[in-house]
């Protein structure tokens, strides 16, 4: 790993501190008190579109356009339902469920009315008590009710309720399969959030992995780049973000909005993985279900 990818354990209070602070704040639509939080040299970038804000002024005017582009009531807003924390980084997975306004300021959102439930996970980097690094992960086909499968032929089935880390890393950059597989608990379950598929088991993982080995190449020097890897402090949670740059092959296996063969694509990834003794026993893969059918398309959201 380089630097960027230093596992960081043992959350200090200060981290633990600004993370039940940046939950309340955001959560409750408070943009002044969430403003308090950012750095004046902070970075958030929207991962699906890659679109990107930079200080102060350009973080408050693309957060009151999100909290304009849809209505909160008793019974839609956002739950959190995963937050941990590093040594200086948290994540935080949340539900966001809302009903969109008469007049969205969001590019390409859903008529007025529509109520959308979206998975969403943000990685932050804390500095003095404020971020100065937030990447936000979501999908957008999401917002207009698009469902499409990636991995899977036919709709899934509803499914009933130190050294790891080098291990796994070593094995997923590498298309290892065999040896992934090694990491991987009896009744794991892997749940794709941008499509809503959902993989449990020894043998339904083994086929999505060899079917996304399959579907795309590396030349050139592309393949997966970790570029913030951490672990809560007692090592059962891990947040792996990586680049996964690469080229399509013939055997991509969505059932429809297939790219060419030889479209070339970057796609922001995000994993969040919990783990008993020494095997993964849940993955969230988080990422934008566009950027893969419609690579090289520049989406746009909050701009």
């Amino acid at each position: 790993m380089n630097p960027m990818t230093e596992v960081k354990t043992n959350p200090n209070a200060a981290t633990e501190s600004f993370a039940q602070k940046f939950k309340k704040i955001y959560l409750g639509d408070d943009l002044d008190g969430f403003m308090q939080l950012v750095d004046k040299d902070a970075v958030w970038t929207f991962m699906a579109t890659g679109e990107t804000f930079r200080g102060i002024e350009q973080i408050r005017k693309a957060s009151e356009k999100a909290m304009a582009g849809r209505i909160h009531t008793k019974d839609l807003h956002m739950e959190v339902t995963n937050l941990f924390c590093g040594e200086e980084q948290m994540c935080i997975e949340y539900l966001h469920r809302a009903i969109m306004p008469e007049h969205s300021t969001i590019a390409g959102s859903p008529p007025a009315g529509t109520e959308v439930a979206m998975p969403i996970c943000i990685t932050i980097h804390v500095k003095d008590g404020k971020f100065d690094r937030f990447n936000e992960y979501l999908n957008l086909a999401t917002l207009s009710g698009v469902k499409e499968y990636l991995f899977s032929d036919t709709k899934p089935k509803p499914i009933p309720e130190g050294d790891f880390v080098q291990a796994f890393t070593a094995a997923f950059t590498s298309d290892n399969i065999e040896n992934f597989m090694k990491l991987i608990d009896a009744s794991c379950e892997w749940a794709i959030m941008a499509t809503g598929e959902s993989f449990r088991g020894l043998d339904q993982i083994r086929l999505l992995a060899t079917r996304s080995v399959a579907a795309r190449n590396h030349p050139d020097g592309l393949g997966i780049k970790p570029t913030n890897v951490f672990t809560n402090a007692d090592g059962t949670k891990l947040c792996w973000e990586y680049v996964h740059s690469g080229v399509v092959t013939d055997k991509w296996p969505s059932s429809s909005q297939k790219p060419a063969p030889g479209t070339k694509f970057d796609l922001p990834i995000t994993l969040m993985c919990e783990i008993r003794q020494g095997k993964l026993v849940k993955v969230r893969e988080y990422f934008d279900l566009l950027t893969l059918t419609e690579a090289g398309a520049p989406h746009h959201l909050y701009s």
